[in-house]
């Protein structure tokens, strides 16, 4: 008999499913579903920030019970890493934003997380005029979450991650618009950095349509 990863799934025969599991990275699977994020205190930086595993791709809405702002649903920000008084935003980094004059002590927010993604971490990775060329692990980036940069004189300083395809400034950082490699500004002069990101992980529909080894 021959069959569909996604059909042994189906079956759920109780011997092979957490190999099924396993191999689909289920954890990864479902943390990638629509979240919703209930009784948030966002004053403290007016920022949510969210798991690394979870961090939003897009806010789909937000509804704010009490702060300083006017209780009731929030705007989602035309501008995302840029939101006005009233709305909801989210950063570059994946974390979802607020403006500081709304102060919200209790707000819920729906999203959706970047899906299919894997969390690599880089170490003392080297920084050739004021860029770090990202290794073949990790040519898949999606988004940056933190980086540290380090000056000749072993100096380290956090940097502010910006968007995809923006110039740094000082004490900023980017990836380029290809994501391949990390743009820092020359005035830092960073010679290495450590580095967290989420990279793409295997899209979930090509082992669900192989041919299945568990039958």
């Amino acid at each position: 008999m021959t069959e569909k990863l996604r059909d042994s799934l189906n079956r759920s025969d109780p011997n092979v499913a957490h190999d099924i599991f396993r191999t689909l990275k289920f954890g990864n699977v479902l943390t990638g579903l629509r979240r919703v994020v209930r009784g948030q205190n966002a004053v403290t930086g007016d920022t949510i920030v969210l798991p690394n595993m979870a961090k939003a791709e897009r806010v789909l809405g937000a509804y704010a019970r009490a702060g300083a702002g006017t209780p009731g649903p929030l705007v989602v920000s035309a501008t995302p890493a840029t939101p006005g008084v009233g709305e909801v935003g989210w950063s570059a980094t994946g974390d979802i934003l607020f403006n500081a004059a709304d102060d919200w002590t209790n707000v819920d927010v729906e999203y959706e997380p970047v899906v299919n993604v894997d969390e690599l971490e880089l170490d003392g990775f080297p920084v050739v005029a004021d860029t770090l060329t990202l290794p073949p692990t990790a040519v898949q980036a999606v988004m940056l979450l933190l980086v540290t940069g380090y000056t000749a004189l072993g100096v380290a300083t956090q940097k502010t991650v910006l968007a995809a395809g923006s110039v740094p400034g000082a004490g900023e950082c980017a990836l380029d618009a290809a994501k391949a490699t990390i743009a820092f500004n020359a005035a830092d002069a960073v010679v290495r950095a450590d580095v967290t990101l989420l990279k793409s992980g295997v899209d979930i529909g090509v082992p669900l349509e192989a041919l299945s080894t568990f039958i």
